[in-house]
């Protein structure tokens, strides 16, 4: 009733602010997509005890509430329904990378059907994604409420992107996962700002604003300037607890762009002192574009039979989302080309390189209509499959080699309708 009766609030008060001052907007649009996900697993008695194929279907309709009034007040609310059925239960929808339930919300405005059992096949899920107030004036411009939020040049691996993380292996990109936070970007002159964000990212994603202790919280600060035709950025994070420290620069070296970050990161209580960084570069050309990155991260594993149970340092992150790989050298690589002028083909890899294993993904997007797009996709992973014989680690746990990082993952197919109202 609460989350009700606030969202109808900020419908009405916000256009009736608007017709009030005189001067101001308002536009309503959406789109509607639709997911099919086929994973065909490898056999393996202990991951896959079957190899039968596992399907996923989604249908996932985004209202999109946009407006303005007075001179300095901007809004935005979306709201979310998202209809699943899944033959690997609920967890398969991590594949899609859409903003239903399981994001903290200092403010509960989601609901699952059913309620009563969250590891459902078949579920109904609607959130709120989208819920910001947004005030400028002159060189300062504050934003409060649910917002998307990142930091940071890269696109695969990115070491600031930590107050809402996204992996760039989502196959539905379109959309960061709000994140209720409060945000301020101040303008000094004409080439420097300065951004302060502070968010509630519980780890418990059935955690509230009641609930709220430090290790829930990220705050986070850049200052960037720009010499030339360089942009260069300082970088510091409270990230549940973490203190991070980096720099940040991307630019241009003749027709081709370059962009690099590098992070230091103090754990709490003695923990050790780790590193990341990535080096990337991109080009373009008439009918396409390429764009590649090296990245490192000091607390990565070198060894495959290490990641079953990586180090706690690294778990955490993992589960969080603020890095997605366990290993510790990676490149990756996408292109993107124009086939026809209704077809785009794309092709992605990300490699391992100590382990070695890759994942492979080639794409095709169809436009079907002016408003609509049909896209094809394929993860493909490629190494050494994981042993089917178990061990004791070190600290006396079951385990078992995974064999390759990349190998470790089946094959993923999937088809996604797109359509804009």
């Amino acid at each position: 009733m609460i989350r009700a009766l606030l969202i109808a609030a900020l419908l009405g008060a916000l256009p009736a602010a608007a017709r009030a001052e005189g001067d101001a907007s308002l536009e309503l649009n959406g789109d509607v997509k639709s997911f099919t996900i086929l994973v065909l697993p490898y056999e393996h008695a202990i991951l896959y005890p079957s190899a039968d194929p596992m399907g996923m279907g989604a249908l996932d309709l985004r209202l999109k509430l946009h407006g303005a009034f007075g001179e300095h007040f901007t809004f935005k609310f979306h709201p979310q329904l998202t209809a699943s059925s899944s033959a690997m239960g609920a967890g398969g929808g991590g594949l899609l990378g859409r903003s239903g339930g399981g994001s903290p919300e200092a403010i509960d405005l989601s609901h699952t059907w059913p309620s009563d059992r969250p590891d459902a096949a078949t579920t109904l899920t609607f959130r709120v994604d989208r819920l910001l107030l947004k005030f400028e004036a002159g060189s300062v411009a504050i934003t409060l409420g649910r917002q998307p939020i990142s930091f940071g040049t890269a696109f695969f691996f990115s070491p600031m992107d930590l107050v809402s993380p996204f992996s760039a292996t989502t196959i539905d990109q379109e959309y960061r996962t709000g994140i209720d936070a409060a945000r301020l970007d101040a303008y000094v002159g004409e080439s420097t700002t300065l951004t302060l964000v502070a968010a509630y990212a519980g780890a418990d994603p059935d955690a509230t604003l009641s609930d709220w202790r430090l290790a829930d919280a990220v705050f986070a600060a850049r200052a960037g300037t720009t010499f030339g035709v360089w942009d260069v950025g300082a970088f510091g994070a409270l990230n549940h607890e973490d203190v991070v420290l980096g720099l940040d620069t991307q630019g241009s070296i003749g027709p081709v762009g370059v962009r690099a970050e590098a992070t230091v990161t103090v754990p709490p209580d003695g923990g050790s002192v780790f590193y990341r960084a990535v080096l990337g570069a991109n080009g373009s050309w008439e009918k396409g574009s390429v764009s590649a990155e090296l990245y490192w991260q000091s607390n990565g594993e070198l060894e495959s039979e290490d990641y079953l149970w990586p180090s706690v340092a690294l778990a955490d992150r993992l589960e969080r989302g603020d890095q997605w790989v366990l290993g510790r050298y990676y490149a990756a690589a996408t292109l993107g080309y124009e086939l026809h002028p209704l077809l785009q083909g794309g092709l992605f890899t990300i490699v391992n390189l100590a382990d070695p294993s890759a994942l492979v993904g080639p794409s095709l997007s169809w436009s079907i209509a002016d408003e609509a797009s049909l896209d094809f996709g394929l993860y493909l992973g490629v190494g050494k499959r994981p042993d089917d014989e178990l061990t004791l680690s070190p600290t006396g746990l079951p385990t078992f080699d995974l064999g390759s990082e990349f190998g470790l993952m089946p094959a993923t197919a999937f088809v996604v309708l797109k359509a804009y109202l």
